[in-house]
């Protein structure tokens, strides 16, 4: 009898440490999955901010880059309207130019016919 108490004390004795120990390795695991799921969660929040950060200088480029486009498109649509008017203008003087040119070829008509008219007196 005293041995089977001695053999029960000692599988009492065994199961009680193999029962600490796989405490002890659960707590263990529960810290390493604690710590991995910080980790984890640091590295969430870090690509986070960075992607927002990323997100706000591609903003920050495309509207710079928008308003550069802008100012270009302002500048030669300025550029047209003058071009516009000068284009304008000098319609306007080649209309002078043919008009004079008209009148000096009717005033060369009238003295070429004076010219013939008095050649044939």
């Amino acid at each position: 009898q005293i041995r089977v108490l001695m053999d029960m004390d000692l599988v009492v004795h065994k199961f009680g440490l193999r029962a600490t120990e796989e405490e002890s390795v659960a707590e263990h695991i529960k810290e390493e999955l604690r710590t991995t799921l910080e980790n984890l969660t640091h590295k969430v929040a870090l690509h986070r901010s960075v992607s927002q950060s990323a997100v706000r200088r591609q903003t920050t480029i495309l509207d710079a880059a928008q308003q550069q486009e802008d100012q270009e498109i302002a500048e030669l649509e300025e550029e047209q309207e003058e071009l516009s008017d000068k284009v304008g203008d000098l319609r306007s003087q080649i209309k002078d130019l043919e008009a004079q040119a008209q009148k000096r070829r009717d005033t060369a008509r009238v003295w070429m016919e004076r010219l013939a008219s008095v050649t044939q007196e």
